[in-house]
C-alpha cells in the first residue's frame, strides 16, 4: 500500500468510527427528526438532516440510476456481438447518452455540426451527477462521513464488498470506493470506469468541450489556423459564428477513416505545422493569424514517465509546431490543455515520491516556452469534468520586454 494510500486509510477510519459513534448517539430519536425544521439549510445536530442533504442523496440515487441504464444498455449490446466492433460501441454510448436527455442522436453525425452539443451533454451530465462525483481528494481536505454516504448512494459495491470481510471493512471500502488519480489525490473509482467507457465515445468528437464564453473569446482573435483540429469540432462551432478558421491535421478523418477518429463537423485539410507554417517559405504568411491548439499531445513517455511507458505513443509535436508559428510571423497562440500552473500534486514521502505533473496534453516545454517567449494575457475556465485545462491567450514578448 503506498503512502497516500495508507494515509487516506487513517482518514477514513477516523470518518466511519465517527460515524458509528453518530449513529449509536442517535439511535431511536426519530421523533427529533420529525422535529427538524423544514427550513434547515445546514446539517443540524442529532439525527435532524438538512434538506440540502436529502437532495443530495436523491441526486446521488437519480445520477445511479443514470450510470446504470447506461452500464446495462452496453452490457446489452455487447451480449449481441460476435466480435469486438469499437466504433459501433462507441456510437451506442453516445447515442444512448444523448437519448437519456432527450437529445436527438443525429448531430453526433451531422456535418457541419448543427450546434454545441457536445455543452449541452455536458451541463445535462453535470447538472445530473453530484458534485462529489467528480471530486478529487488529496491531504488538504480528507472525505467527510457525508460525503462517503453520497458516493455510497452512487455505487454502493463498495460497502457490500467491505460488509464481506468485516474485520478489515475500513481498509476495503477505501479500496473499492477510492482510487489514486496520478499524483494528485483521490477519486471516487467508478470515476475511472466512467472516464474509460463513456468519457472516451466523447473524445472521439473533441477532447475538450467549448462554452460559448470560450467561442466569443477566441472569436476576437480571428482569422485562426488550428492545427492539430481531429474532427474539427471547435472550428466547426466557430465557422457556425461566422468566425474565420482553417483547421489542419496530420491525418484528418476523411483519410480512410484516420487513426484516431471517424467523422468530421467541418472540411479539415490535411497538414502539419511544418506543413502550414513553411509555406512557400514565407516568413510573414501568420502575422495577422491567430494559432489555436486544444488538447494538442497525447500523454508523452518524458512528462508521463510514471503512468505512460508505451514506446508506441505518438510523437510531440506541440513545442515545435509554436516554434514554426514563431518563425512564420505568428505573434498570438491560444491553447486549450492541462497546465502545470494549475495542477495540485500529493506531498512527495520517501516510499512513495511524487512526480512532478505537467498535465495530461501539453508538454512542459511547451508551457516553458509560452511563458518565456510570450505574455499571458487571457485565462478563462473551460467546461471540464475532473482535469484542470482551461483556455490560455498568449500573445508574443516585445524585444523590450524579454
Amino acid at each position: 500500500m503506498s503512502h497516500h494510500r495508507w494515509l487516506l486509510t487513517i482518514l477514513l477510519v477516523v470518518v466511519l468510527l465517527c460515524s458509528r459513534d453518530c449513529q449509536a448517539a442517535t439511535s431511536g430519536s426519530l421523533e427529533e427528526e420529525a422535529t427538524c425544521p423544514q427550513s434547515s439549510s445546514t446539517t443540524t445536530t442529532g439525527s435532524c438532516t438538512s434538506r440540502q442533504d436529502k437532495d443530495v442523496m436523491a441526486q446521488a440515487a437519480d445520477f445511479h440510476a443514470f450510470i446504470r441504464h447506461m452500464f446495462d444498455t452496453i452490457d446489452a449490446h455487447a451480449a449481441t456481438l460476435t466480435k469486438p466492433d469499437l466504433r459501433a460501441q462507441e456510437s451506442l454510448i453516445l447515442t444512448t447518452w444523448l437519448n437519456y436527455f432527450g437529445m436527438d442522436p443525429a448531430v453526433i453525425t451531422q456535418t457541419p455540426a448543427p450546434e454545441n452539443w457536445l455543452e449541452t451533454v455536458y451541463m445535462h451530465t453535470k447538472q445530473l451527477a453530484p458534485s462529489l462525483f467528480f471530486k478529487v481528494w488529496d491531504e488538504r481536505a480528507r472525505p467527510t462521513q457525508e460525503e462517503i454516504q453520497v458516493l455510497l448512494a452512487i455505487d454502493d459495491s463498495a460497502a457490500v464488498e467491505a460488509a464481506r470481510q468485516e474485520h478489515d471493512y475500513a481498509n476495503v471500502l477505501m479500496n473499492y470506493l477510492f482510487m489514486e488519480f496520478r499524483h494528485r489525490g483521490f477519486t471516487m473509482a467508478l470515476l475511472d470506469t466512467f472516464c474509460r467507457v463513456m468519457l472516451g465515445p466523447l473524445k472521439t468528437v473533441a477532447y475538450a468541450i467549448p462554452s460559448q464564453q470560450n467561442i466569443d473569446l477566441i472569436a476576437q482573435y480571428e482569422p485562426l489556423i488550428e492545427v492539430g483540429a481531429g474532427t474539427g469540432y471547435w472550428s466547426a462551432i466557430l465557422q457556425r459564428q461566422n468566425v474565420t478558421i482553417t483547421p489542419y491535421d496530420a491525418d484528418p478523418p476523411q483519410e480512410e477513416g484516420g487513426i484516431y477518429f471517424d467523422r468530421t463537423y467541418t472540411h479539415v485539410q490535411k497538414g502539419t505545422c511544418l506543413d502550414v507554417f513553411h509555406k512557400d517559405n514565407n516568413k510573414n504568411i501568420m502575422t495577422n493569424h491567430t494559432l489555436l491548439l486544444v488538447w494538442p499531445n497525447n500523454p508523452d513517455n518524458v512528462d508521463n514517465a510514471p503512468e505512460f511507458h508505451s514506446s508506441r505513443l505518438p510523437p510531440v509535436w506541440d513545442t515545435a509546431c509554436v516554434q514554426a508559428f514563431l518563425e512564420a510571423g505568428g505573434t498570438t497562440v491560444i491553447l486549450v490543455a492541462e497546465r502545470e500552473d494549475n495542477i495540485h500534486i500529493l506531498p512527495s514521502h520517501p516510499q512513495n515520491p511524487t512526480q512532478p505533473d505537467s498535465g495530461l496534453c501539453a508538454t512542459r516545454a511547451l508551457q516553458t516556452l509560452l511563458r518565456t517567449e510570450f505574455d499571458l494575457v487571457h485565462q478563462m475556465d473551460i467546461p471540464t469534468w475532473y482535469y484542470s485545462d482551461d483556455l490560455t491567450v498568449w500573445v508574443k514578448k516585445t524585444e523590450s520586454k524579454k
